[in-house]
């Protein structure tokens, strides 16, 4: 999910379906508005950009911070009444 004025990326779900279903969808919801840990790299030679990071890791005061439109490319799964339903009794 990306926030269209500032580009940022608010969270994600990878699937490995050829097409998002409703769940992909209320999965990467869920990843834009719960805060999640900083994941532990095993590897010692890679690091994570201490600048960088998702935004509300970054500003912890955007954790569980809303949205008022939903919109995915090439995408109908957001449309379900399932999905509908669940994000306008979550996110409002």
């Amino acid at each position: 999910l990306i926030d269209v004025a500032t580009r940022a990326i608010l969270g994600y779900y990878l699937t490995l379906s050829e097409e998002c279903s409703a769940d992909d969808v209320l999965k990467a919801c869920r990843n834009a508005l719960v805060p999640a840990p900083v994941r532990q790299l095993k590897n010692p030679r890679l690091h994570y950009d201490p600048a960088g990071g998702m935004p509300m890791q970054t500003f912890p005061q955007l954790s569980y911070a809303g949205w008022s439109e939903v919109l995915i490319d090439n995408s109908l799964a957001h449309l379900s009444p399932f999905v509908r339903q669940k994000l306008r009794t979550t996110v409002g």
